[in-house]
Parts: structure tokens; sequence; C-alpha cells
């Protein structure tokens, strides 16, 4: 009778060790998702980034209005080729498109994209004019690692 007590008592540890660990898996993994969904936001991104850099007020107040001018041209970039955009989805979506105008708008589209990349690019070099050395080094490796 002890040795099937024993046997029942061990399954029971068991029982709670897994429950304990599926319960802290868990937590983790729900606290991980609520830390990437803020660090989708832009305001968290720049703590982030300043964090990081240990940026100065000078260094974050740059970093706010450079941040600030790429998205206001993001979104002029955005609102200039919606008409393309939606152009390419009317002609896409039709029984017989012509594909020589969806090749067309498609070319728009990527060029947009490509004009935005120089934009985003213009807008990191300015920022790193602004690091010290050490800092560059850091926000370089966050960029290359997608980090922010």
């Amino acid at each position: 009778m002890s040795e099937k007590k024993a046997i029942n008592r061990s399954l029971l540890l068991l029982l709670v060790s897994s429950l304990c660990f599926n319960l802290f898996f868990a937590g983790a993994y729900v606290r991980t998702c609520r830390e990437i969904r803020r660090l989708k936001t832009p305001e968290r991104r720049m703590e982030l980034v300043a964090e990081r850099l240990k940026l100065s007020d000078d260094q974050m107040e740059r970093f706010v209005q450079l941040q600030n001018e790429i998205n206001e041209q993001t979104e002029r970039l955005k609102w200039q080729h919606r008409a393309d955009i939606e152009a390419f989805w009317q002609e896409a979506g039709k029984d017989n498109p012509d594909r020589r105008k969806v090749r067309e708008l498609l070319d728009r589209s990527f060029a947009m994209r490509k004009q935005h990349s120089h934009l985003r690019t213009e807008n990191m070099m300015e920022f790193l004019k602004e690091l010290t050395p050490e800092q560059r080094k850091i926000y370089v490796e966050m960029i290359r690692k997608r980090d922010v």
C-alpha cells in the first residue's frame, strides 16, 4: 500500500511541477506579447532607442524631430500614391486585367517605396551624425538586428 502512495505522490508532484512550469511559460509568453505590442508604437520605439543609446536631451530632441519629419514624409507619399494603389487593385481585380497597366502601376508603387527608402536612409544618416561613435555602433547594431 505504501508503494502505491509513493507512486501517487510522485505523480502528484510531477503534475504540480508541470502545472507550475506551464504557468510560468504562459505568463512569460503573455508578458512578451504585451512588450512586442508596445514596441510597435513609434513612441515606445523612440523610448527604447533613447534608453539603449543613453541619448542626451539635445540628441533626443533631434531624434524626435527627425522621426516626425520621416513620419510626415511617409504620410505625404502614401497620399500622393493612393490613387495609383487604388487603380492597381481596380485593374488587377478585373476579369481580364490589362497586364501592361498592372505592371506600370506596380512599377510606380515600387518607385514610391524606393523613394521612401531613400528618405528613411537620409533621415537615419542625419541622426547618425548626432551620435557619439559608441552610440552610433549600438544604433547601427540595433537597426541591423531589427531591434527597433
